[in-house]
Formats: structure tokens, sequence, C-alpha cells
């Protein structure tokens, strides 16, 4: 199977975090994003010592991006540098401050640490000269792996994501991708991701962290189906 299946968790605490990543370390998940925004105490840095046998997604999501997280730009950079010291993969969101984003894509490129660079759009599904607009700059900010995930009102907004996320694929220099349509209408960007060319998918043990995720279990039967043991 090609497709990695992501799951995120959400703790609270250093006791949920334990808990919940020997939870989704021992499941049929390949990678394992941690919400770190949804964490009381982000800024003590404790999280910055757990381990797991899976790969660690750290991802801070902020209020504006349809996230938990308040926090200021500066504290949040702050965290943001720790948690590249520590983690294989940290999500950064693109709308970031510019110049602080680039010192973090820098930071993470010396530190050997991949970089999902976000967007999301919780309330519609943009043009397609849009979205694919977004997948270059995050392309020619030097991301690893470019992420946008919006919100379809109607079938053809979904059909307008997979279109946006096929011609970007076509580019020479393309990164690899996670192309999500959310809630009901965008189930299909979710299993189908040979559609969209996307490296990877959201599913929850759980809770959901977003509308549209599909159980692990069934997202991964339905994988299985469509893409095979290879």
């Amino acid at each position: 199977m090609k497709t990695k299946i992501i799951v995120p968790i959400m703790p609270k605490n250093k006791t949920e975090l334990v808990a919940l990543l020997k939870q989704a370390t021992e499941s049929q998940a390949d990678w394992i994003e941690f919400r770190a925004d949804f964490y009381q105490e982000v800024t003590s840095l404790e999280w910055a010592t757990v381990v797991s046998k899976k790969p660690i997604i750290f991802t801070y999501r902020t209020l504006s991006q349809g996230g938990n997280g308040t926090l200021p730009t500066n504290e949040l950079f702050t965290v943001l540098k720790k948690a590249i010291e520590v983690f294989p993969i940290v999500d950064i969101e693109l709308t970031f401050q510019e110049d602080l984003l680039k010192e973090l894509l820098d930071l993470a490129k010396d530190n050997g640490t991949q970089t999902i660079l976000s967007l999301h759009d919780f309330e519609q599904t943009p043009s397609e000269e849009e979205i694919l607009a977004s997948f270059v700059k995050m392309e020619n900010l030097g991301s690893d792996i470019a992420k946008i995930a919006v919100f379809p009102q109607a079938e053809e907004d979904v059909l307008r994501m997979i279109s946006a996320s096929q011609n970007y694929h076509k580019r020479p220099t393309a990164k690899p991708i996670i192309s999500i349509s959310m809630g009901d209408f965008g189930k299909i960007t979710r299993l189908a991701t040979y559609l969209t060319h996307s490296i990877a998918t959201f599913a929850s043990i759980t809770t959901s962290s977003a509308q549209g995720q599909i159980p692990l279990l069934l997202t991964k039967e339905v994988l299985l189906a469509l893409e095979g043991e290879g």
C-alpha cells in the first residue's frame, strides 16, 4: 500500500500524550500527528521528551487555520524551533510570519527534519488557480511536503480540488502533496488518494481532528482494496 495513513492525537497534558501515543503506535497507522494546539502547557516544552516507534508529525494548528491554537507569534516560533529539534516531521502553516517561516525551514533543513507546509480553508474551495499558486509557493519556499485542505460546498468543488492537485503533480519540480477536501462531499479524496496524488491521508482512531475523517480500520481496508499490498 503506497498511501501513508496518519492518525491525529489531541492530548491535553503529558499523561494523555503518553497514553494516546501508545494507542496510536500499536494501531495500523503509519504516522502519528501530535496536535499540540490542544496541549494545555505547550510552552513548557515538556512534550519534547516523548518517543514513538512510528514517525511523529508535530502540528500546532492555529485558530485562523481551523485549530485550537492561540499562542502569540513569538511563543509559537519558540515551540516550533524545539519541535524541529526533536521530531522527524513538523507542520508549519503557510500563513506564519514569512521571515520566521523561512528561518524555521532553514533550521529544519540543517537539522534533517522534514517539513509540511500547510494551508486550510474551512469555509470554501478556492479557484483552481489559487490552489495551484499555493502549492507552487510551498514548493518555492522549500517544503518537503505541501498540504492543502479545503471545504467543498458542492460536488464540483471536490472535482476542482482533484483537478488542481493533478495539474500540480504534472510539474517537473512538484513536491509530494497531501490534498484534502473536507466534510462529507470530500470523503473520496481521503480514500482514492491516487486521484489527487496524495502521499498520505488522515484517519481517526477515536476522535477526528477534521470533518470527514474516516475511521482508521475502514480507511486501511479501502486503501488496500484500491492500492493492494505493494
